[in-house]
């Protein structure tokens, strides 16, 4: 009995002993928040590629505050609030970074892909919007018609064809067309 007993406790140890162990690797010290503009600013940077954006924004700001005069910071801010559509700070940001730096060539490319991508965001949620319009109208013309039709096509600019019913294949395309690059866009 005492060699059974032996073992139990045995077995309770290394248990214990393994816990310990794991517990102990499990919490391994955090690295301390940065405090100075140049770590903020790396940290906010994996935050954005992480896709965390709210937390990257306030590391911005944060890094902001410690140097106001950082261009990447200002220009990197903008791209975040680009993402979350939150325009009118994007452009705030951007017009602080060329404040800054007039003549820097990477600030004013990325303001130009910034206006872009902010006129993009703006087309393509009014296409949307459009293109919702368009469906619930056709759904609403339909189920109040009582004999079945085939819609009139009126001519729309740029020569193509629109119906009621196709409102929203119509928009789509044109929402396809924003998307090519300008250099591939026909010339009419």
């Amino acid at each position: 009995m005492t060699h059974k007993i032996r073992r139990q406790l045995s077995s309770l140890l290394l248990l214990t002993l393994f816990l310990l162990v794991a517990s102990a690797a499990r919490a391994q010290p955090q690295p301390p928040p940065p405090r100075d503009a140049a770590g903020l600013f790396a940290r906010a940077v994996e935050r954005q590629r992480a896709g965390s954006l709210a937390e990257a924004i306030e590391d911005y700001r944060q890094a902001l505050k410690l140097r106001p005069d950082l261009l990447a910071a200002h220009v990197n801010l903008a791209l975040a609030y680009v993402q979350l559509k939150r325009t009118d700070e994007a452009v705030t940001s951007l017009k602080e970074a060329l404040r800054l730096r007039p003549d820097h060539e990477l600030a004013r490319d990325r303001v130009r892909i910034t206006r872009e991508r902010i006129e993009y965001v703006k087309h393509l949620d009014e296409l949307k919007a459009a293109a919702e319009r368009a469906t619930a109208s056709a759904r609403a013309s339909s189920s109040t018609s009582s004999k079945t039709s085939t819609p009139t096509l009126p001519r729309c600019s740029g020569g193509m064809w629109k119906s009621r019913v196709d409102g929203a294949a119509y928009l789509t395309a044109g929402a396809r067309r924003l998307r090519r690059p300008r250099s591939s866009r026909p010339t009419s």
